[in-house]
């Protein structure tokens, strides 16, 4: 379970956040919106994710492509392409959200809709 999610502001974005919120029973007013989200560089994302509160260990972030792709690729993982509504889990052995890095990234899971089972 998330303990904090951040979402671009854009339509498509924040309404699957929402979605999200609403099947896991997370507070929609506890999602953070902002527009540091919208057409952001992979170092952007890195930058909105290290600015995190130390006390959240389990973070949900809602974005758009190319962006998250580049995030997925500077991370040291390697896919094609994330498509829409997909999702890609990140574990990092840290102890605070701005020591984040490839270094010390572990992917969790990389799932998506129409993904063959």
């Amino acid at each position: 379970m998330p303990e904090a999610m951040i979402s671009s502001d854009a339509e498509r974005a924040k309404t699957t956040a929402l979605i999200t919120a609403e099947q896991l029973k997370f507070q929609k007013e506890k999602i953070q919106l902002t527009p540091d989200l919208y057409h952001s560089s992979a170092s952007e994302i890195l930058r909105v994710i290290q600015q995190c509160n130390d006390s959240i260990e389990t973070l949900f972030v809602f974005g758009h492509n190319p962006g998250f792709n580049d995030f997925i690729d500077k991370m040291g993982f390697e896919i094609d392409n994330l498509p829409t509504s997909g999702q890609f889990g990140i574990e990092f052995e840290v102890d605070f959200w701005s020591e984040i890095s490839a270094k010390n990234a572990n992917k969790c899971f990389f799932d998506y809709p129409k993904k063959e089972k």
